[in-house]
């Protein structure tokens, strides 16, 4: 056997072999579903005193909706630090995504928010429990 034909017979093997293999593919969506999570999809700002307070990116990459919140720190109007923070148990009910993010202050304790659609490119983004008073900030889909 010459030295090509070497080659291309373990090539050949090596298919052969692969083509019995399981294939991981990624979670794909009910079909309904993409077009319903399409209004959730993408970055979300609400301001603090005309500069960026918190932004909220949401994909469905997995077919579920799921993403990232950063809050920016401010002093005195201007943004001097960040935030981040996975969204934890993502769920859709509705008009309503709601999700749990980690305390800053207690990483223990989880803090329940909602981002509740009032228009097209619209929300309020709530936090009953984010301090010492119930949370509520307007948030606008950016393009």
């Amino acid at each position: 056997m010459k030295r090509g034909d070497c080659c291309l017979a373990l090539s050949t093997l090596a298919l052969i072999a692969c083509a019995g293999a399981p294939v991981n593919l990624p979670a794909q969506a009910a079909p309904g579903s993409a077009r319903a999570n399409a209004r959730w999809v993408g970055v979300w700002e609400g301001q603090t005193k005309d500069l960026p307070g918190l932004t909220l990116t949401l994909g469905d990459d997995q077919g579920d909706v799921a993403g990232t919140i950063v809050d920016n720190v401010m002093r005195d109007g201007v943004i001097v630090g960040h935030m981040a923070h996975v969204l934890l148990h993502p769920r859709v009910d509705g008009n309503t995504f709601s999700f749990q993010v980690k305390d800053d202050r207690n990483p223990a304790k989880l803090l329940d928010m909602s981002l509740e659609l009032s228009g097209g490119s619209t929300a309020l983004l709530h936090c009953p429990k984010c301090g010492a008073t119930p949370f509520s900030m307007a948030m606008e889909r950016i393009p």
